[in-house]
């Protein structure tokens, strides 16, 4: 047996007997542990409205942690006094990593015929020399719900999780307050769940939970702060050693540095989620990533050729039964565009497409560019590419779109983000000026507000349609330092506190026509196709 199996079997046998959350109980993957965690968030934890590091002293003036700084152990222990009653301990957060690593190997060895490349699936994915994207085809009335950053703001996370259970939006349920999701309706985390918020280890936990009690609807993406190691330097290794200090460093450094990493690795960087319309019988997708669409400039060995995504669209297009498939693709995992690249507006007189981006390992994309890469990424009368979900900009407002206009040098500017303040869809969005990118931001630690979005495909129009959720949260008459917590869901209008869009009078009906068959090589015979008419160099 090798150290890794022994810890974890060890520990396995102490959170048996220490119990989930600190309160003598062994853990429960039944009906009540998503609403347990959700209730003791909102009662035992103090909510900030900063982030960690950041402190108001005596006189009111508040002291921001240097951008770019560590995250040390001081950092957390400044407010350790305000944090409330622990709901986590060191043998609760080992026992969820544990099992949650066990279910993704488990599933990478007995789904081999998923993967384009099954051989030595999990060895090159721990190796950080390579990583994978998920494609997956919905029944025609799923509904996907996509949460970007949180970055330890868990209150926000537990807030939507019951805005789902009674969304009055949609004038339907999404999510049993027990956690368990509604069929057909699926979860996406565009990753960043941890790192300079308070409550990092908490989010994980409450993230988790939702992946082990739904495998098959809940799907985790890596983010850039799931990569590279950066949640030793961003706050998530600092929070452990405030929190956990009582369990001593064996266990935080057995968590900072085998833990949390192997279960990063065993993320998919990006998602490829799509719907088939009956009507036509090709599948739309959207593209989910944390960051852009990893298109760089030639010689960018952190790159990716969108021709090596056409297998793997075209083989889960199949009328084969098969729901989701999976591709493995030789790239640095520390350093992958879809963790860390952008979006820019058009550039005047732009020949390029693509510009070095500000964080110095990242590159942006300008919107006719990606016009052009969804198009490539498309085989008409087959599958198309239409937009993409992402995190990673942390833009104040929540959900925000990328504008159709033009500026005069590549420099990063959020003015370009626009509020998306209303249900629409992908179609009307383009009428009205704005390219297929969608930014989701929940930190609600910072900007005051939760946020996710819904989509879901109209058959009769065949498009996306678009629902944002956006709620402020900061309560003014509570003082500088917390927010609402439990007593929030007394009230479930929160009229005087939230901002709701509601969606327009539409149709959901779905014409039940069976879908046109199609044989495998006619699909890779229109692919080879496409490549062979529509090769570009640029």
């Amino acid at each position: 047996m090798n150290y890794y199996n022994y810890v974890v079997g060890i520990l396995f046998i102490v959170a048996g007997f220490g119990g989930l959350f600190g309160m003598g109980r062994t853990i429960e993957y039944g009906h009540d542990s998503v609403q347990q965690f959700c209730d003791r968030v909102f009662a035992d934890l103090c909510e900030f409205n900063y982030a960690a590091g950041e402190q108001f002293d005596i006189e009111g003036v508040k002291q921001i942690h240097a951008p770019g700084a560590e995250y040390t152990k001081e950092d957390f222990e400044l407010d350790k006094h305000r944090r409330g009653e622990a709901i986590l301990n060191a043998d609760d957060m080992v026992y969820l990593l544990s099992t949650a690593i066990d279910l993704y190997e488990e599933r990478i060895e007995t789904r081999k015929e998923c993967w384009l490349s099954p051989q030595n699936v999990t060895k090159n994915l721990l190796s950080g020399n390579a990583i994978y994207v998920h494609a997956k085809v919905c029944a025609p009335d799923a509904t996907i719900v996509v949460m970007g950053d949180y970055h330890g703001s868990v209150h926000s996370l537990a807030r939507n999780v019951r805005y789902m259970a009674y969304d009055t939006l949609l004038q339907k349920s999404l999510i049993s307050l027990s956690g368990k999701l509604k069929p057909n309706t699926y979860l996406v985390f565009l990753g960043d769940l941890a790192d300079r918020g308070h409550y990092g280890l908490e989010t994980w936990a409450l993230a988790l939970l939702l992946k082990l009690q739904n495998p098959d609807q809940v799907i985790i993406l890596q983010g850039n702060h799931e990569s590279g190691g950066l949640h030793k330097v961003y706050g998530l290794t600092a929070e452990m050693a405030s929190k956990f200090e009582q369990s001593g460093t064996q266990i935080q450094e057995y968590m900072s540095n085998e833990l949390f990493p192997r279960l990063f690795r065993l993320l998919p960087q990006a998602l490829f989620i799509g719907v088939r319309n009956q009507l036509t019988s090709t599948v739309s997708f959207m593209l989910c990533c944390h960051g852009g669409v990893s298109l760089r400039p030639s010689g960018d060995s952190h790159g990716v050729d969108f021709w090596q995504f056409h297998p793997l669209l075209a083989y889960v297009c199949q009328d084969n039964g098969c729901e989701d498939a999976y591709a493995l693709l030789d790239v640095s995992a520390d350093f992958s565009g879809f963790t860390w690249d952008g979006f820019i507006p058009d550039i005047k007189d732009d020949t390029l497409g693509v510009y070095a981006g500000s964080r110095k390992c990242d590159w942006v994309l300008t919107g006719e560019r990606l016009m052009q890469h969804l198009d490539d990424l498309s085989i008409e009368g087959i599958y198309s590419v239409d937009g993409v979900m992402r995190g990673h900009d942390h833009l104040e407002h929540g959900i925000s779109m990328l504008s159709r206009v033009k500026y005069s040098s590549q420099a990063r500017n959020t003015r370009f983000w626009k509020p998306l303040e209303q249900c629409t869809n992908l179609c009307d969005l383009s009428r009205k000026g704005f390219y297929p990118v969608v930014t989701i931001t929940s930190v609600a630690e910072i900007f005051h507000c939760d946020a996710y979005m819904i989509l879901w495909f109209d058959q009769t129009l065949n498009t996306w349609v678009l629902q944002p959720h956006r709620r402020l949260t900061h309560d003014r008459n509570r003082g500088n330092y917390t927010w609402r917590n439990f007593l929030y869901f007394k009230d479930p209008e929160q009229k005087q506190h939230e901002e709701c869009f509601f969606p327009s009078e539409q149709s959901f009906d779905f014409v039940d026509l069976p879908s046109k068959e199609r044989t495998t090589s006619d699909i890779f015979a229109r692919v080879a196709q496409k490549q062979k008419n529509n090769v570009k160099e640029w």
